[in-house]
């Protein structure tokens, strides 16, 4: 699962990624794609990305306060808060 602050607008860093959350998402495909490579030694991991919140279906990457959102009112165990 990978979580970053919030979402805001991006300025410089080219057309493609105009917000906080394309970069992150970029970035978690680019880890997952490093961590899953086969090499001559065999995966160094690998990354089940369906385990995230709402599955396949899901954004790969969630803002901090959506994921709270998520486990407050979706989560079975009910003890994470938001603060």
């Amino acid at each position: 699962m990978f979580v970053y602050e919030h979402d805001e607008p991006l300025a410089g860093l080219g057309e493609r990624i105009t917000s906080s959350f394309e970069f992150y998402r970029r970035l978690a495909e680019f880890v997952v794609r490093a961590l899953s490579e086969m090499t001559s030694e065999g995966h160094l991991y690998r990354v089940d990305l369906r385990l995230r919140p709402d599955g396949s279906s899901g954004p790969l990457v969630m803002a901090r306060r959506a994921a709270l959102t998520y486990y407050e009112t979706r989560g079975s165990s009910g003890s994470v808060r938001c603060s």
